[in-house]
C-alpha cells in the first residue's frame, strides 16, 4: 500500500511540475496582443516569454524583474516605465521597413522606445532586429543602434 500511494505523489508531483513548464505568460495575460494597453500596469516579477505584443502600451509600467526573453516587443513603448533587472534576452525590439522603391528602401527602423525608462540591471543581449511577416527572419541588434533607435542611452543595462 505505501508504495501506490508513493507512485501517485510522484505522478501527481510530475503532472504538477509539467503544468507549471507548460504555462510560460503570467495568469490573466494573453499571449498576443497587438496594441494593447498596460500602461501604469504593476508586472512586477511577470513572467512574459515569448509574448507578442507588437505595438503596445507599457508606459509607466512595473516590469521589474520581468521575463520578457524572446518576446516579440516591437513598436512597444516603455516610456517611463521601470524595467530593472528585466529579462529581455533573445526579444525583438526592432523592426526594419523592407520596402523595395524610395530613398529609404530597407533603411528604416523601428524599435521599442525606453525614453526615461530605468533599465538598471536590464539584459538586453541577443537583442533583435527583425523583417517581413511571419515567420520573420531575424538578425543580431548591436547596441549602438538599438540606443539610437530606442530613444535611451540604455545606462546601466547589459547591452548586445
Amino acid at each position: 500500500m505505501k508504495t501506490a500511494i508513493l507512485v501517485a505523489a510522484v505522478l501527481i508531483g510530475s503532472i504538477a511540475a509539467t503544468a507549471a513548464i507548460a504555462r510560460s505568460v503570467t495568469v490573466g495575460l494573453p499571449s498576443t496582443c497587438i496594441g494593447c494597453s498596460f500602461a501604469g500596469r504593476d508586472l512586477h516579477g511577470a513572467d512574459l516569454s515569448n509574448v507578442s505584443y507588437v505595438g503596445s502600451d507599457f508606459a509607466r509600467a512595473d516590469l521589474r524583474d520581468a521575463n520578457l526573453r524572446r518576446a516579440n516587443l516591437t513598436g512597444v513603448d516603455f516610456q517611463g516605465s521601470d524595467l530593472r533587472n528585466a529579462d529581455l534576452r533573445d526579444a525583438k525590439l526592432c523592426s526594419r521597413n523592407t520596402a523595395r522603391t524610395g530613398d529609404d528602401a530597407g533603411q528604416r527602423l523601428g524599435c521599442a522606445d525606453f525614453r526615461d525608462a530605468d533599465v538598471r540591471g536590464a539584459d538586453l543581449r541577443g537583442a533583435l532586429v527583425c523583417s517581413g511577416r511571419e515567420p520573420h527572419t531575424c538578425a543580431p541588434l548591436d547596441a549602438a543602434t538599438l540606443r539610437v533607435h530606442a530613444r535611451s542611452s540604455l545606462a546601466g543595462a547589459t547591452l548586445p
